[in-house]
């Protein structure tokens, strides 16, 4: 048991690590789950967006966005979703205002 909740804390004190990286990060970045909702919201991506993370997360991209869908980066959105694969979107500025 005192192993279990020594993992436990480690992962809690890692994960906490990784959320700080994230916030120092001056660029909006934001991750999707396999059913396209928004999971994680940087706060680059607020201030860039306008757009509060209580207001996209849990929403599907491309309803929260839905100029977003019909571009060029609406399509290397898709396709990385669909391959698992990575990609970096630039000037993706446009699409945040809101709609």
């Amino acid at each position: 048991m005192v192993q279990k909740t020594q993992i436990l804390q480690a992962l809690q004190r890692s994960e906490a690590r990784l959320q700080e990286v994230i916030e120092s990060i001056n660029e909006g970045m934001f991750v999707l789950d396999p059913d396209w909702r928004i999971e994680l919201w940087n706060g680059a991506a607020e201030r860039s967006s306008s757009r509060k993370r209580q207001e996209v997360l849990d929403q599907k991209l491309f309803e929260a966005f839905p100029r977003l869908k019909q571009s060029a980066h609406g399509d290397i959105i898709t396709s990385s979703l669909r391959t698992g694969r990575s990609d970096i979107l630039s000037d993706l500025r446009l699409f945040w205002r809101r709609q």
